[in-house]
């Protein structure tokens, strides 16, 4: 058996892999704003009721809320925090230690009901048999209170019978799932999102059909599988965050080379001889431990196999891996070793050291000259419990000198296991002598007296830093730190801690007056934005009422610049006024141009004074007329801010770029407007942002840029959950290229000059699509132009926006039976809002509505919006022509919402909202947006209609108004095309 280091007093010191939390401990709810006596709630909170409301009518609330929303709700008020955290409200814990213990929780069960609502399940048997009816018993109830989180441990008597998990009777709300020594039996649940087994005998088939059907899995831990010998998550991979194999020890490969969200990856073992891994991941969180000592023939493999690494900030590395790295590191050919070149964003390193000799000791320094982590804050070492010092090992000299640099930020380290040997020694030496703002030494040792010569033999220390030697004993002194990739549970240390902070808050509690976020200073709360990035300074809005609105004055003055050119202004005396100036953090900076002094030079130097500051929302226009192309002025993407987030050109055109000089590996969203720019530039621009999220382009030269397969190249193409296209020119193909995050696909322009073809595995939520101009393909086109442009698979989709020259050619392929070729139109089961942008209302369009509705059946259509146009062009003797197509009998029985925009009375104008009104039997108010609010008499429309109409104005259901509601607007609220 392999020799595994134990720990010693602390939870910094272990080296086994973090322990898997469960629901109930891996998203505490956070602390409350404040707590304490009764005290008169300050202006700002006044309006705040939540916590006025009655505990029952809260408790209502909570139990129709899943597990996020429940802990998200805490964060609304004092009242709802103390609500959530009610004990026995939403959670159901059974221990049985015993026979009678399965009794009792039996008859408890039998008493309070069943059927209640319960969001986290936990059952633990140690050492006694239960039979399998009883546990069936147990899971049952789990299943009947649809709970969200079920953690089942099973610690049986030898010779007991072994139990099973069948999802056919489980919760149907099942988020979360913890198994240990239960076996699973047909794993389909299309809900789960996060699956830990251990010490069970799971196989390879029921590994694969497992994460088959478990489409929403974001984390799947393996521990202790004797029968799993190759992991294969590439089914799994659209959401896949987080992998954990631990101690399988037939596992030989693993395969997550289509996992591009992938973010952790945690791996202990001794026979992996393949590993894969998806170029576009980018890892904050890294575990690598091979626990023999022996090198294995393709011992690069995995090193190989890891993507970039400039975006790690915790990494756990055993000495064996270190060894390998050295080895290579000598090989001048091999260049694998340069992933770990550049660990910049490197804050906390564990090392897991199976020995400590001079070999060992040289693979430590070899790693730190390697990496270069010059960020990094904490180190941890995990030395083997057993092992004496050799004399022989004492005198051997080391390969090569330690680095010299490279610690400037290093604060706080922990060693573990420290028996005070010769190399131990060495290290900490080598560490007093280069981290020089070192704050904090732990020593964890098992020796029982320390004396001062033995504190000597350590060496002077940096000035300010303390030293602390731990005893192995829980009790004897509070451990000082942990490090992230730690056993949760080592000694108890985690649980024990966390035991004791709580137990002494809330002893204290009463005595500390609250302090409401909305009491501070504005002036503070201000100060206290501006250090934060933009996303958590908005996300402050959620923790009290008196933050709701501060984040947008921290724009103003100092975290925000706006500079306006106008026509005559001297584009050198604003720089020479920023030049002046410090160099401040600004989060937005935006440049608009309309002065014809400004010269390229001028721009370089606006930018550069934009990167110096360090800008996260960049805003660059040119004013020269509509919708013209910029080509004087060109943005350089080398002049940036390296935390640019957020993109925005107007006008201007995109410098030519031959190659990838640095990723930008912040920028999540673009939008370019008016903006020329050629496919190799584009190409390059979509390499260097792994996290771009949205795309915008509107009316830009959009020529050949996403004809080749390679446009929206990983990991850009892989991020991407948002595309929208305004009238540019050119063929929009997205299909060539896998794109399994879009979830967003706005299109507005001429499709029979610019088409748009999106992936066939693409499950968007939202869908847009606007053709301006009539289509004029011929019909026996369309499946391969229209058609064939639309994903496989709309099931997902909510929010459908889509024109009337689109619904077209959709109706007329329906109406002729073509349903082979829409199939993905007539599976709108999740479809909740609907739009449809009309330019016209005669009977053939009346008729295209009704083809649609019958042929797609939306019973989940909550909200739908029709546009209309202002101007009809519609002759009159048409308004008597017979619309032809029967409008159908079902489908709307949830519609609860409809607004009908430019509504003038039209004949077919009416028949549409006379046909809502009967059809919708859940209808609890229809809009009609029109510049005549009375009801008038239209020809060609039957009495029985306007009679409907009529009756429903009288009861409520419609209502007519002369300018559109605010608060009433569709998803897709901007309109591209002027009706």
């Amino acid at each position: 058996m392999a020799h595994q280091p134990e720990g010693g007093g602390g939870g910094g010191g272990s080296g086994a892999v973090p322990e898997f939390t469960p629901a109930a401990e891996e998203e505490e709810v956070p602390p409350p704003p404040g707590e304490g006596g009764e005290e008169e709630i300050p202006p700002a909170a006044e309006v705040d009721c939540i916590s006025l409301r009655p505990r029952e009518e809260r408790w209502i609330i909570l139990r129709s809320l899943s597990l996020k929303s429940l802990l998200r709700m805490a964060m609304a008020s004092k009242g709802w925090f103390d609500s959530v955290r009610i004990p026995g409200l939403f959670d159901a814990k059974h221990s049985i230690r015993s026979a009678h213990d399965v009794r009792r929780e039996m008859d408890k069960l039998n008493r309070g009901g069943r059927g209640d609502r319960i969001i986290r399940f936990a059952l633990d048997i140690e050492k006694v048999e239960v039979s399998p009816n009883d546990f069936a018993f147990f899971l049952d109830y789990a299943a009947d209170g649809n709970a969200e989180c079920i953690r089942v441990v099973v610690k049986a008597l030898p010779g007991s019978p072994a139990f099973s998990l069948s999802f056919q009777r489980s919760s149907q709300r099942l988020v979360r799932l913890w198994l240990e020594g239960v076996r699973v039996t047909e794993a389909r649940h299309p809900t789960l999102e996060v699956i830990r087994i251990q010490s069970t005998n799971l196989d390879d088939d029921g590994l694969r059909e497992m994460i088959r059907w478990c489409p929403r899995l974001r984390c799947l831990d393996l521990r202790g599988c004797n029968g799993i010998t190759r992991v294969d998550v590439t089914n799994a991979s659209v959401h896949l965050m987080r992998l954990t194999v631990v101690e399988c020890p037939l596992v030989t490969e693993i395969n997550a080379s289509t996992a591009p969200r992938l973010c952790s990856f945690r791996y202990s073992g001794c026979n992996l001889t393949s590993l894969a891994l998806s170029a576009a991941s980018s890892f904050w969180d890294l575990y690598i431990c091979f626990t023999k000592c022996r090198i294995p023939l393709d011992f690069g493999n995995w090193l190989n196999a890891l993507p970039n690494l400039s975006n790690l900030t915790v990494l756990t590395i055993s000495n064996t891996a270190l060894r390998m790295v050295s080895i290579l590191h000598k090989d001048e050919e091999n260049t694998v070793v340069a992933k770990l070149s550049y660990l910049q964003s490197l804050r906390e390193l564990q090392l897991l050291m199976f020995g400590m000799k001079t070999d060992s000791l040289s693979g430590v320094y070899e790693f730190f000259r390697i990496s270069r982590c010059s960020k990094l804050r904490k180190l941890f070492v995990q030395l083997p419990k057993g092992g004496h010092d050799s004399c022989v090992d004492a005198v051997k000299m080391l390969n090569d000198d330690p680095p010299e640099d490279g610690f400037e930020n290093l604060e706080m380290v922990k060693i573990t296991n420290f028996k005070w040997h010769c190399n131990e020694i060495d290290l900490v030496h080598f560490l007093f002598s280069n981290a020089s703002f070192l704050r904090k030494l732990v020593l964890v040792t098992s020796q029982g007296e320390v004396g001062e010569a033995d504190l000597k033999l350590l060496g002077n220390p940096p000035k300010n830093a303390m030293i602390s030697v731990l005893g192995r004993r829980i009790g004897e002194r509070a451990a000082v730190g942990m490090a992230l990739g730690s056993d949760g549970n080592g000694d108890g240390w985690s649980r024990e801690k966390r035991r004791r902070v709580e137990e002494q808050g809330y002893r204290t509690a009463a005595a500390i007056p609250a302090v409401r976020f909305s009491a501070l200073p504005i002036d503070l709360r201000q100060r206290i934005l501006r250090l934060l990035p933009i996303k958590d300074a908005i996300r402050t809005a959620a923790l009290d009422q008196g933050w709701r609105d501060i984040w947008k004055s921290r724009w103003h003055p100092t975290s925000s610049r706006d500079i306006h050119l106008l026509p005559g202004d001297n584009p050198n005396e604003v720089l020479d006024s920023l030049e002046r100036g410090p160099r401040l953090r600004l989060d937005r900076f935006s440049l608009v141009v309309e002065s014809e002094k400004l010269r390229p030079t001028h721009l370089n130097h606006f930018l550069a004074y934009a990167a110096e500051c360090r800008v996260e929302d960049l805003h660059v226009e040119r004013r020269h007329g509509k919708h013209q192309f910029g080509s004087t002025l060109f943005f350089h993407f080398p002049l940036s801010s390296p935390c640019l987030v957020h993109l925005s050109l107007r006008g201007i055109g995109i410098s030519n770029m031959y190659q990838v000089d640095r990723p930008l590996s912040a920028l999540e969203v673009i939008h370019l407007h008016s903006v020329r720019i050629c496919e190799l530039t584009f190409r390059n621009l979509m390499a260097m942002c792994p996290r771009l999220r949205t795309l915008d382009l509107r009316w830009c030269n959009c020529k050949g840029l996403f004809r080749g397969a390679q446009a929206l190249a990983p990991p850009a193409g892989e991020n991407l959950r948002s595309i929208t296209v305004v009238e540019c020119q050119g063929e929009v193909r997205l299909d060539v290229v896998a794109m399994p995050s879009l979830r967003s696909f706005c299109y507005s322009g001429n499709y029979g000059e610019s088409p748009f073809f999106l992936p066939k595995d693409a499950a968007p939520v939202d869908l847009y699509i606007c053709c301006g101009d009539p289509i004029f393909r011929p019909f026996t086109l369309f499946p391969n132009y229209f058609d064939e442009g639309l994903p496989q698979d709309l099931s997902r989709l909510t929010v459908l926006t889509i024109c009337s020259n689109a619904l077209k050619v959709a109706s007329t392929w329906l109406n002729n039976g073509a349903t082979a070729h829409w199939t993905s139109l007539c599976n709108l089961h999740s479809l909740r809002e609907l739009q449809l942008l009309m330019f016209g209302m005669d009977a053939n369009n009346l008729a295209d509505i009704y083809v649609f509705l019958k042929a797609s059946y939306c019973p989940s259509l909550e909200r739908v919006f029709v546009q209309l146009p202002a101007i009809s062009a519609v002759p009159l003797e048409n308004l008597l022509e017979d619309v032809g197509v029967e409008p159908p009998e079902d489908g709307l029985g949830n519609l609860r919402m409809v607004k009908v925009m430019n509504f003038n009375w039209r004949c077919f104008e009416v028949l549409l909202v006379s046909f809502l009104l009967r059809k919708a039997r859940s209808l609890h108010k229809l809009l009609l947006v029109s510049p005549n609010v009375t009801l008038l008499n239209v020809p060609g429309v039957p009495e029985a209609d306007l009679l409907v109409i009529k009756n429903a104005m009288d009861n409520g259901r419609l209502m007519l108004s002369g300018s559109a509601a605010a608060a009433t607007k569709p998803f897709h609220s901007e309109v591209f095309i002027d009706f």
